[in-house]
């Protein structure tokens, strides 16, 4: 159970701008800011910009956070290749219109145009831009449920597959806590749990 005083962090990915908002469990906003990521290609370079932005919020604020909502303006991927390169596919390159021919939802048709773009045979592996920050605070692979239907994207995903689909989230539950280490850096005084949540319209 959360008490008034114990905090939630909403990091919203935008096109334009990356918000940080901190809110009490009763909805009154403690913190807001926002930080243009207009420029901003790959995902290594936003995953600092995010800990940047967490550590600008107020150390008593910060200790009294207990959980991280991720949400993003659509479905970007992260591809790390097995030459070691990360790369960050956003939501706004063309989808192959060949992929269109098949009964997929956008999320599913933008997963299988990026692996098209780079081969499937180059990729190490592939996640979600809102799974991908998940997994950079728990270590914690995780797809939605809700966005990638496994049943439907098997046959399209080869070995790919068992690097996809992971630990299910569904919004509802926490991916999992922010790694000890990284909860000492950012001034985290208890257990933090990180939440995947829908769209960047319910930040």
């Amino acid at each position: 159970m959360m008490f008034k005083k114990e905090a939630i962090l909403s990091l919203d990915i935008g096109t334009v701008n990356l918000k940080t908002l901190v809110i009490t469990v009763d909805g009154r906003t403690l913190w807001l800011r926002r930080k243009n990521i207009l420029k901003v290609k790959s995902p290594i370079t936003l995953w600092q910009k995010i800990l940047n932005e967490i550590l600008k919020i107020p150390s008593q604020l910060r200790a009294n956070i207990r959980a991280i909502t991720i949400t993003a303006h659509g479905p970007s991927y992260v591809v790390k290749t097995f030459d070691g390169k990360t790369t960050l596919e956003p939501y706004y390159k063309p989808i192959y219109e060949r992929m269109l021919k098949y009964s997929l939802n956008f999320y599913e048709t933008k997963l299988l145009s990026t692996i098209h773009s780079f081969g499937i045979e180059k990729i190490d592996w592939i996640m979600g831009l809102k799974e991908y920050v998940a997994y950079k605070f728990t270590n914690v692979v995780s797809y939605s449920k809700f966005e990638l239907r496994t049943n439907v994207l098997k046959k399209h995903l080869g070995k790919l597959y068992s690097k996809v689909f992971k630990k299910e989230n569904t919004y509802k539950e926490p991916v999992g806590c922010v790694r000890k280490s990284l909860s000492k850096k950012l001034g985290f005084r208890k257990e933090v749990y990180v939440i995947v949540a829908p769209t960047d319209a319910i930040c």
